[in-house]
């Protein structure tokens, strides 16, 4: 091989490789607005989920600002403090059609949120913020 053809592929590696530091440096876990209880999402740059700083209640009201409101499937998953989910535990399901706002004591199983950490992984838009709260 020609030095001059490993050129185009240095490139192509260089390149690929400069994408991938970029997607990792723009990773958010709140690409869209998310409140629960009225308080707003808040991410650390190089944490993995945002955070509702104060604990809400069992009925709060979840809101996403979003521009496609078709669908929001939001899986409440119980965690320790931490955020590390607990073993074996199933999580809750919420969808809200055609609307951006709904309450997490809405799930499919119709049983509210217990007492407790969880972290909300709330998909619309094609994309997936990842939300730590507690409730009381």
């Amino acid at each position: 091989m020609k030095s001059s053809s490993k050129l185009p592929m240095f490139l192509f590696v260089f390149v690929f490789l400069a994408m991938g530091a970029a997607a990792e440096d723009d990773f958010t876990p709140v690409p869209f607005p998310v409140k629960i209880g009225g308080q707003s999402a808040k991410a650390e740059k190089g944490k993995t989920f945002g955070q509702i700083a104060d604990p809400v209640a069992a009925d709060a009201e979840l809101e996403v600002e979003i521009k496609d409101k078709a669908m929001v499937i939001v899986n409440f998953f119980p965690t320790d403090a931490a955020g590390k989910p607990r073993a074996g535990a199933t999580p809750a399901i919420l969808m809200l059609q055609n609307n951006n706002k709904g309450t997490i004591n809405k799930t499919l199983d119709g049983k509210a949120l217990a007492p407790g950490t969880y972290q909300a992984n709330i998909v619309a838009d094609s994309k997936t913020a990842m939300i730590l709260f507690t409730v009381k």
